[in-house]
């Protein structure tokens, strides 16, 4: 157990409140999110103003927007940019929240960073008090972004936490935003009806920046993000209509399919994420992808679109644990349909699991830690084993053994 980082962690979780969904009256609830926003542009300031200085990718929706995410930090480690990735939730670590070339960060660089932000989170506290203290995930963004300064990262993929115009991620103008879907989601936040949530998810569309919105068959919610993207003076690009994708075949190594897109027309595309719905994703992310490479004057082989496509894994969406061949095995190995080894960057070393997930752990943790400081041990200081060693080879997040297929079980996030 690494006691240095479960008591960062520990600290960061501190934070984790939830002052919107508890109001009732919309206007308390609409004072929140601006406190929020307010608040979150405060931090980073504290932080250096990470988020002015990097080109980003902003992937907004109900669902898909996480396998957007992996798709595009695919494609761009292929092209061999330096790209760091924020999505939510985690399987296992709370570490999979932030990644710099497809690698969890690093557990000291995570006790380094929370104590980075943790002071700067008293700062706003104090200096701010009517807008309340800096919240979990804005302590995870400003963690995020202000690792992916010190990294001097090429470019940031940035997943939406929850809605959109008030999420704390909204504080970015990105290169490209990009909205997948629209479905009923969050209702006690983000209203009862399709057009009110599409609001907030239209929400991160940006002055003059293109968007990209995937499959979404809700009439009123395309109304409402054509509605924002006029009034921000914004192209918008549909699947559909300005990006056109056509399935060609589904099997147990992924899907095929011929992409039109702005600049880019490909037959016989893979895709390494399973599932129909993963076709449509891979089109966005493309779609994208073309404006933010156009933007920076980046050119997009298309080895490099094939081979990024191929090698997109993301734990726990539909993965392949079992073959009634070859017994139980990962489905990573390595020249396996162009998916990378253990050891490529790509398959994302887990840590162990994180000793904080689930009632059991934390009853662990505790016994843990108490047992540490009758030792007389300096909790800040000591290193055991586990999190605090050289990386290991990947687990597979959140499917090796019952304990971690619990977790899987438990996330109240249908796998995107």
């Amino acid at each position: 157990m690494n006691i240095p980082l479960t008591l960062a962690l520990d600290r960061i979780e501190s934070l984790i409140t939830r002052p919107a969904e508890s109001y009732t009256d919309p206007d308390e609830r609409a004072a929140e999110f601006q406190r929020r926003l307010e608040r979150t542009h405060r931090l980073m300031e504290c932080l250096g103003a990470p988020h002015r200085t990097l080109n980003t990718i902003h992937i907004g929706g109900t669902s898909g927007k996480g396998s957007v995410a992996m798709l595009c930090e695919s494609v761009l480690l292929e092209a061999g940019l330096q790209v760091g990735t924020h999505t939510s939730p985690y399987l296992q670590s709370s570490l999979e929240k932030v990644r710099v070339d497809g690698r969890l960060l690093a557990p000291q660089e995570a006790v380094e960073l929370a104590d980075e932000v943790m002071t700067c989170v008293e700062y706003v506290r104090a200096s701010w008090p009517e807008l309340g203290a800096p919240h979990y995930a804005e302590a995870w963004l400003g963690m995020a972004l202000s690792y992916f300064q010190k990294r001097r990262c090429e470019v940031g993929v940035i997943e939406v936490g929850m809605g959109g115009r008030y999420d704390c991620t909204n504080i970015i103008t990105p290169s490209v935003s990009v909205i997948s879907t629209v479905h009923y989601d969050h209702m006690r936040v983000l209203g009862e009806t399709i057009a009110e949530i599409a609001y907030h998810k239209a929400g991160i569309i940006k002055p003059g920046i293109p968007i990209v919105l995937g499959e979404v068959e809700s009439e009123e919610a395309v109304a409402q993000i054509e509605a924002e993207a006029r009034h921000r003076g914004t192209r918008l690009l549909r699947l559909g209509k300005e990006i056109q994708v056509q399935p060609t075949g589904f099997s147990l190594a992924g899907g095929s399919f011929s992409y039109r897109g702005l600049d880019i027309q490909l037959d016989d595309l893979r895709v390494g994420l399973l599932g129909r719905h993963q076709i449509a994703n891979a089109a966005v992310a493309l779609a994208a992808l073309e404006v933010f490479c156009s933007t920076h004057g980046i050119t997009l082989e298309e080895g490099t679109i094939r081979r990024g496509l191929a090698k997109a894994r993301f734990a726990g969406r539909l993965e392949i644990m079992q073959e009634a061949d070859r017994g139980a095995r990962r489905r990573t190995q390595p020249g396996e349909d162009g998916c990378p080894g253990l050891g490529d960057p790509r398959s994302v070393p887990l840590p162990p699991p994180d000793p904080g997930a689930g009632h059991a752990g934390d009853q662990a943790r505790r016994a843990d830690l108490a047992g540490a400081r009758r030792a007389g041990r300096d909790d800040r200081h000591h290193l055991a084993g586990g999190e605090g060693q050289a990386r290991r080879p990947r687990r597979r997040a959140g499917l090796d053994g019952p304990r971690a297929r619990h977790r899987v079980g438990g996330r109240h996030r249908r796998p995107a």
